[in-house]
């Protein structure tokens, strides 16, 4: 599906943004367009009214009701700073 691709292509994107870099941003900016390009399009094929769905969301979070979303669980680490993300992983034991 072109949808899921197109979120994969975001998420690499977000993960190498490079604030400073005008070419970043713009590339960043262009995977978001195609990724609600898609949405939009499934949303059509589907019957669903974007405008009405987003009231969800119209206070913001709906679960802290905070914009942006406060909520304390997982959240990836983004390259802000042009910063690789952390990553972990599990030391092997050593069985030798």
């Amino acid at each position: 599906m072109w949808f899921a691709e197109e979120v994969g292509e975001l998420s690499r994107a977000l993960r190498k943004v490079n604030p400073e870099d005008k070419k970043s941003i713009k590339h960043l900016e262009e995977e978001f367009a195609d990724c609600f390009a898609w949405l939009s399009t499934l949303a059509s094929l589907s019957g669903i009214k974007l405008d009405k769905t987003i009231e969800k969301y119209k206070n913001g979070c709906p679960k802290c009701n905070k914009k942006p979303c406060i909520c304390k669980e997982k959240r990836i680490k983004l390259n802000i700073k042009n910063q690789k993300p952390k990553t972990h992983t599990k030391k092997r034991k050593n069985n030798g």
